[in-house]
């Protein structure tokens, strides 16, 4: 910020300053009254190194365009940048470097202007980051709204070119909204400005310059962030306790914290007390005094090992592990592999270099290899480290390059790597703020020294030798070899403090447990027969990795890529299941009931088990407010023993869980006594099989002779169907029946893939069934997937709900006792696939992809529908690719997303229409149909969800307009809108999972609405509103049975994922979560778009958000962050339409202003402070206005126009609809 004749220039830089710490953004603002009267932090290599490394990333940038060709503008950070700016966008030059943007009270130079394809520029900026980070586009934003008072326009886009070169683009408008939230917040603080009002500190904030001030402030206050792991919300909860600071913390002899369980306040109120304590030891003796420390209970109540019981003994070929990372070069680079290993007792240091990535993929393959086969020869060795990091790293590089995944798998599943950091803090207390190894180093060695003592200091001794021109090996270079030795005393401290703790565990007699591991192991390796499938898995990996390498940009190549990872597809999704089971089992109790996958320390109740045959029912206690996903009748692991029990009943109201456990396992696992403290772990692994099979077959017929269905074709390489009587890249629908345009579509399919889109209330399901039924009259054998039974079945019904006639329809699988089966009696259900298959000869058939990949169903039918193909995988089709000639994907990408549990390269992860559409909200019109009227939704409904989530095309159904509901008048009336989307504000805190002001609102609502008249879409009175007209929604399940417990029976409640596909007068969602909180999911999930777009649009009249109206200016920790909040601003914003008829054209009559005075005028923009300029092509000069008229009637006007124009030479006169 600068201050110029008394007024005030913000950057894009103090907007982020404040994002990230609004005591920082004070501080800069007193720093810029008073200069030098305040000490910032000085700078720092490690800030110099960062700034430096983004100037590189942008020179390279730079010159990668020059190289290329493209008409480069340079800008010179003069006092004429702001005049040659203007000038290079007047004429239109392709890039311009360093642009100077301003507008009201703001100004800065950009990175990039960039000509699109339309010629409209768009903010571009280079980061050197691996991934996109909130605040890029907070600065791009703010870049965007500077460069819309030149040239008229919001860009509809901004970029991001990342460190590893990969481009990132956003769509503006999706975050536009927190940015003006954000600005309007920074402008306030700077307006009401004084000494006297400096916001405090916020713990774990980035102060920047500040930081140092924020430190001294936290010691001096004593604050509770000091508290190792103790949280933010947790600080909250203290505060209303009336427990301030760390000292108090320590002191007090409250038992309850409202909203913590005893376990967690227990634990930190130890915590505290350590911290204190030790403390007070270093100001009566040394600052350098090591911390004092406890070794925690070892209670082993629960059967389940932790802490120092964890930690293995001593063997011969342990090693010990620690990486060391540049995170600055594109992509980042984990440059040093060292182990620790004793060679006849004595140790050993084994180092691996990396100084680019190919050269990073072969250190990883050689460690890998080493510690395998140091495995294979001692199965009890173990490989230590200190905290995740390098776990993480050997995940995401062996997903990468997609080798050595098998080797890291068993070393994984097997317990090899021992994470230190667990051990020690769930086995000791220690009177530190931070367990980081650094600290707890101070127990069992003295303090470092030497040139690179730090992590950040090995990232500066390696940014100096990239630049020193230094060999590249250790032994003939001084910077590399001090970093070597750094790493090395990384890896003999892990060591050394692996023997520390083996001696507190023989002092305090704890022994080693061995955590249960893969009791349900993949035997592969003692299979001869799934060795050579995965053999032959591999080479077929091998020779489409080797087809894909020589053919680069071209269609064999990316076909070739495809299949090579989709082979792994489904082995990909079944290890993280592990992992995160092995994850969950390494977790203590009290953390797990934060985790709303599991169900976390129930403690058994004391009754006697109920025998039911050769089984036992055990009765749990639990906390009832903790969210889980955990139903009963489901199959789940204990924690600890991993021993699998069926949930028999959870009953909320007596706050107990019924476990079923048989007799055997009961005393084969758990030597018939089961766990006083235990934690459910959910662990249902479906096997994939036939469809890996499936994608095998087809993969090598590729390799082969390139030859594919050939509708897998067109979807691979996104190509437009192949549409009898259309020529390719045409739009597909030209009349104005659509359905019958769809069912000539359909009919005139030739083996090619075609995408529906069907918006909420767009009629996806009534426009397939009637598609199928047309298909079926001509004779045609059709089937329906999708990833769920209940989709499947739905489609099904609605055909045979549709027809004329009695249709023969067979339902393949799930529950044949399923609701919709019982109403339809008329469809079969086969629970026996291969009778299914051997008896199907004509019809319709519904099955899973399990179903559709055997081979006795290759190329039994004629067209393959998929239902809700946004949540269907790409490997899926390819499995299922050789059953049908067509195949007809319906669903919206923009609604509910395919559930994924493992990371998959490139786009082998995505759903049907996430790869098929790309990076389009809404499917092309040459691509497929987008079904773009909605028969459910009011305008005011429609617009906001057509303009968040489908570029503005979805349109209400023009007697929507009718739906209404007649409320309540007077001051206590909360609802004050008729129909549309209203947010009902209530500010609350230290609420995550659940709301109690926010349940006592929606009552109050719901009361309120009861019974009121209402007006149906055709205009008619309609019956007043009962407790069937409503949708109750929430994020949590602990908020959802709170609202269970208030509302009458018989009131639809739950959450988004239970309401897709259905519909009520009124939806009333519920956020739950405070200002500052985030639930257990973060508020990447509460707010999510896609979930937000099923919750809103499932209203037919009203859709109610209720919420604390400060949900919006959270702090966001992700790019999703900003968008749902982005979304809850447009909500507060009480979006409403024109009520004139959205089907009559407006139209009036212009002259068109020639291009290059447009362009001038453009230039005089500005001083008008939320004004909406109109785009520069559409400048005109009205002669006059005709206003709203009949469709047919606006066409009679404009052909007339054009008739009279023809005489009269008028130049480039218009007609324009607005």
């Amino acid at each position: 910020m600068r201050k110029t004749n008394n007024e005030y220039i913000y950057s894009p830089s103090d907007l982020i300053r404040y994002m990230e710490s609004p005591f920082a953004s004070w501080m800069e603002r007193f720093d810029l009254e008073k200069p030098g009267t305040l000490e910032r932090d000085q700078e720092d290599a490690e800030g110099k190194l960062v700034a430096e490394a983004g100037d590189e990333h942008e020179n390279a940038y730079l010159f990668s365009l020059r190289e290329k060709n493209f008409d480069v503008c340079e800008i010179s950070r003069n006092k004429e940048a702001k005049e040659l700016t203007l000038k290079a966008i007047k004429d239109q030059r392709q890039i311009i470097f360093q642009p100077y943007l301003e507008m009201n009270g703001f100004g800065g130079y950009a990175d990039f202007l960039k000509l699109n394809e339309d010629g409209k520029y768009e903010v571009w900026d280079t980061k050197l980051a691996r991934s996109v980070k909130p605040y890029f586009l907070v600065q791009l934003c703010c870049y965007s709204e500077m460069l819309s008072t030149i040239t008229g326009q919001l860009p509809q886009k901004v970029g991001i070119i990342l460190g590893n070169l990969n481009k990132e683009e956003f769509r503006t408008a999706e975050h536009f909204d927190y940015y003006l939230n954000l600005k309007k917040s920074f402008l306030e603080q700077m307006t009401q400005w004084s000494e006297s009002n400096r916001p405090d500190p916020l713990p774990g904030a980035e102060h920047r310059d500040w930081s140092g001030a924020a430190e001294n402030w936290m010691k001096e206050q004593d604050h509770l962030c000091l508290v190792a792991s103790l949280r933010s919300n947790q600080v909250k909860k203290f505060n209303d306790s009336g427990i301030n600071t760390v000292a108090e913390l320590a002191t007090t002899l409250k038992t309850r914290i409202k909203g913590m369980s005893d376990v967690t306040l227990g634990n930190l109120k130890e915590q505290a007390r350590l911290q204190v304590e030790t403390r007070k030891l270093r100001e009566n003796e040394s600052d350098d005094s090591p911390p004092l420390f406890e070794v925690r209970s070892h209670n082993m109540d629960t059967k389940a090992p932790r802490g120092l019981a964890l930690l293995p003994p001593a063997s011969p070929l342990d090693a010990y592990f620690d990486l060391e990372g540049f995170p600055l070069m594109q992509g980042g680079l984990e440059y040093l592999w060292g182990a620790t290993h004793l060679e006849s007792g004595n140790p050993e240091f084994t180092d691996w270099w990396a100084h680019d990535h190919q050269e990073e993929e072969e250190a990883f393959i050689q460690f890998m290899d080493w510690a395998y086969s140091r495995w294979r020869k001692d199965p009890h060795m173990h490989i230590y480290h200190y905290a995740p990091y390098e776990i993480t790293a050997l995940k995401r590089i062996s997903g990468r390059c997609g080798k050595r995944e098998d080797e890291l798998d068993d070393l994984l599943r097997n317990g090899v790597f021992i994470d230190l950091y667990k051990v020690v803090r769930q086995g000791l207390l220690v009177g530190e703020g931070s367990y980081s190894i650094k600290k707890i180093e101070r127990l069992y060695r003295p303090a470092r020294d030497g040139d690179v003592s730090t992590s950040m200091g090995s990232v500066i001794a390696y940014a100096d030798w990239m630049k020193s021109g230094e060999p590249d090996d250790w032994e003939s270079s001084e910077l590399l070899r001090a970093i070597r030795d750094y790493n090395k005393d990384d890896c003999d401290s892990t060591w050394e403090l692996a023997e520390w703790l083996r001696g507190l565990q023989k002092e305090n007699a704890i022994s080693y447990t061995p955590l249960v591991k893969d009791t349900v192991k993949d035997q592969s390796e003692s299979d001869p027969e799934k060795e050579r499938a995965l053999a032959e898995k591999k080479r077929l990996v091998r020779e489409l990795e080797s087809k894909a390498d020589s053919n680069p940009g071209k269609a064999t190549g990316k076909i070739s890529r495809m299949l090579q990872h989709l082979l792994e597809f489904h082995r990909r999704e079944e290890k993280p299941g592990w992992w995160q089971l092995f994850e969950w089992n390494d977790t203590e109790h009290e953390r797990l009931v934060d985790d709303d996958d599991c169900l976390g320390n129930l403690k058994a109740d004391g009754s006697a088990p109920q025998k039911e045959a050769k089984s036992l029912i055990f009765s749990y206690a639990y906390d009832p407010d903790q969210q889980t996903k955990i139903e009963a009748g489901q199959y789940v692991k204990i924690s600890g023993s991993l021993t699998p029990v069926r949930v028999h009943e959870i009953n909320s109201s007596e706050k107990k869980v019924l476990l079923k456990i048989s007799e055997k396992a009961l005393g084969e696992k758990l030597e018939n006594s089961m766990p006083a403290r235990l934690s459910l772990l959910p662990h249902e692994l479906v096997p994939a099989a036939p469809i890996p099979q499936a994608i095998e077959q087809v993969a090598s017929q590729w390799l082969k002779d390139e030859s594919l269905p050939q509708p897998l074709r067109d979807f691979l390489l996104r190509s437009c169907p192949n549409i009898s009587g259309v020529p390719k890249g045409q739009p597909l629908i030209t009349g104005k029946d659509k359905e019958a345009c769809a069912l000539s579509v359909v009919r005139n399919m030739g083996n090619t893939t075609l995408c529906i889109q069907g918006p909420p209330g767009a009629g996806k399901t009534y426009l397939s069934s009637h598609l199928i039924l047309d298909l079926l009259s001509q004779g045609k054998k059709v089937g329906i997937s999708s990833n769920s039974h209940k989709a499947i079945l739905n489609l099904v019904a609605a055909c045979s709900k549709n027809a004329e006639s009695p249709i023969k329809a067979v339902k393949v699988g799930g529950d044949k006792n399923d609701a919709i089966l019982l109403k339809h009696k008329e469809i079969q259900h086969q629970g026996s696939p291969q009778k299914a298959s051997a008896e199907y000869e004509d019809g319709l058939i519904g099955g899973t992809a399990w179903f559709f990949s055997r081979d006795d169903m290759k190329e039994r039918l004629d067209y393959l529908f998929i239902d809700e193909a946004g949540q269907v995988s790409v490997a899926n089709l390819v499995g299922m690719s050789r059953c049908a000639e067509n195949f007809v994907l319906i669903g919206d990408q923009m609604q509910l997303q395919q559930p994924l549990q493992g990371t998959h390269p490139v786009e082998s992860g995505h759903s049907l229409l996430d790869y098929y559409l790309h990076e389009h909200s809404i499917v092309p019109p040459e691509k497929g149909i987008f079904l773009d009227t909605t028969w459910r939704l009011h305008p005011d409904i429609c617009k906001f969800v057509s303009d968040c989530f489908y570029d503005g095309k979805l349109l209400p159904q023009k007697n929507n307009i009718n739906r209404s509901v007649e409320i309540r008048t007077g001051e206590k009336a909360l609802v004050s809108e008729k129909a549309g989307i209203l947010f009902i504000p209530i500010e609350h805190s230290g609420n995550s999972r659940f709301s109690d002001e926010e349940v006592d609102l929606t009552v109050r609502i719901f009361r309120e609405l009861l019974g009121r008249p209402t007006t149906d879409r055709t205009g008619k009175q309609g019956k007043p509103l009962e407790t069937e007209d409503f949708l109750f929604i929430a994020p949590y399940n602990a908020q959802v049975r709170r609202l269970r417990d208030a509302l009458p029976k018989g009131a639809k409640i739950g959450s988004v994922d239970k309401f897709q596909g259905q519909e009520a007068q009124v939806v009333i969602l519920s956020l739950c979560a405070s200002y500052g909180e985030t639930g257990p999911r973060g508020i990447d999930f509460l707010l999510n778009r896609n979930r937000m777009n099923v919750g809103l649009s499932r209203a037919q009249t009203l859709s109610i958000v209720v919420g604390d109206p400060r949900t919006a200016l959270n702090s966001p920790n992700s790019v999703g962050e900003i968008a749902c909040p982005a979304a809850v601003g447009m909500i507060r914003s009480d979006y409403h339409v024109d009520s004139g008829d959205p089907a009559m054209p407006r139209l009036f009559t212009a002259l068109e202003i020639p291009a290059d005075a447009a362009m001038s005028l453009s230039l005089l923009r500005g001083g008008l402070p939320g004004a909406r300029w109109i785009d520069v092509e559409n400048y005109h000069l009205t002669l006059r206005f005709v206003g709203d008229i009949d469709g047919p009637v606006a066409d009679e006007l404009i052909h007339a126009l054009d008739r009279a124009r023809a005489g009269y030479d008028l130049g480039a006169s218009r007609v324009l609809r607005d």
